[in-house]
């Protein structure tokens, strides 16, 4: 074993009495520096001002129980433990295992035999992303320039993390407190989304990559929140820029579509039983013309709305089917995406 440097920080009434009793049955020389949470010795290597502080030749070891903390916040079934300095090549490091029901699992390597549990076959994919997450986490708790660095997240949120999605955003816009910038990439919108609704005003800019013509690609700012409204959502705006504004050369059969989808969706809303997740305008009618006189069904709905959704949907419906006619009649179509809105406005 080489003979390196130990120094603990923390005083012995603190978890710092764990290290000193290590330290002490190995038989390992070391300093002790007995100081408080948050005393100035405690923030130079860990700006939390948790306790203790291991320095390896003036290096700071990684907090296992830092890492556990975020690992229990994060939901994960596992922790790690068994947490000790190593040399390899005499380079100062440390190993441990993962703890999973209570058994620990070493980390294992190419020669590990194969049916043998280890760090490769006892996580998932997500869980290893988790893992990876809380130590990056833990060691920027430690980093004393953390507000004057950019830190970059690369897909923080993987799809088998859907579970870790709210603590994750908390840990991200709280790192975005500390740190000078924080720039996170994603291919999942929804997830950048809530990071925009749980970020102050104008603190957040938000872009995309765009690709041009002859494959060039270039970053542009990006409304999420356009994108990530519901189909039923988009196709009211859509509805609502064309009556204001117009429709793009060729783009009148696109908004003709838009008609059915925007009061399929304000019907699953009006009607969430009764329409159902998938329901489509056309069975729905039928369920009012068959509804017994006195049901819910039957007194929700008039005659006269009754035969405006029958006359919009026969006028829709034509444009999602295969060989659909070209709409070439801008004031027809602006007369039935009028009336659209309005049933949907009662």
């Amino acid at each position: 074993m080489p003979n390196s440097a130990y120094t603990v920080i923390g005083n012995a009434q603190s978890r710092a009495a764990r290290v000193l009793w290590m330290l002490e049955e190995l038989g390992l020389p070391y300093e002790h520096v007995g100081v408080k949470p948050h005393a100035s010795e405690v923030n130079a290597f860990n700006p939390s001002g948790k306790v203790p502080v291991l320095l390896v030749d003036g290096a700071p070891v990684t907090d296992s129980t830092a890492i556990n903390q975020y690992l229990a916040k994060f939901g994960a079934s596992f922790s790690i433990t068994g947490t000790k300095p190593s040399w390899p090549g005499g380079k100062t490091s440390s190993t441990y295992q993962i703890q999973i029901n209570g058994h620990p699992v070493d980390l294992g390597d190419n020669r590990t035999p194969l049916g043998t549990p280890c760090f490769r076959t006892a996580l998932s994919a997500g869980d290893k992303s988790t893992l990876a997450l809380a130590f990056f986490l833990a060691r920027l708790d430690r980093d004393p320039a953390l507000k004057d660095k950019v830190v970059v997240l690369d897909d923080p949120l993987s799809s088998l993390d859907e579970f870790r999605r709210a603590h994750t955003q908390q840990l991200i816009c709280d790192l975005a407190d500390r740190a000078a910038q924080v720039i996170v990439l994603s291919h999942d919108a929804f997830f950048l989304k809530r990071l925009c609704d749980a970020s102050e005003g104008g603190r957040v800019k938000v872009m995309h990559i765009v690709r041009g013509k002859k494959d060039n690609f270039r970053l542009e700012p990006w409304d999420v929140h356009r994108d990530c409204r519901p189909d039923s959502q988009q196709a009211y705006f859509t509805i609502q820029t064309y009556l204001a504004e117009g429709a793009p050369e060729g783009e009148l059969r696109t908004v003709a579509k838009e008609l059915r989808i925007c009061l399929e969706g304000s019907l699953r809303a009006r009607f969430p039983a009764d329409f159902g997740e998938q329901g489509m305008v056309g069975e729905f009618l039928k369920k009012l013309r068959e509804a017994p006189e006195g049901s819910h069904l039957a007194e929700s709905v008039e005659a006269e709305e009754l035969a405006e959704l029958e006359a919009l949907n026969e006028y829709a419906k034509q444009f999602h089917h295969p060989g659909a006619p070209p709409v070439t009649n801008d004031d027809e179509l602006r007369t039935f995406a009028e009336r659209t809105l309005a049933f949907v406005h009662r």
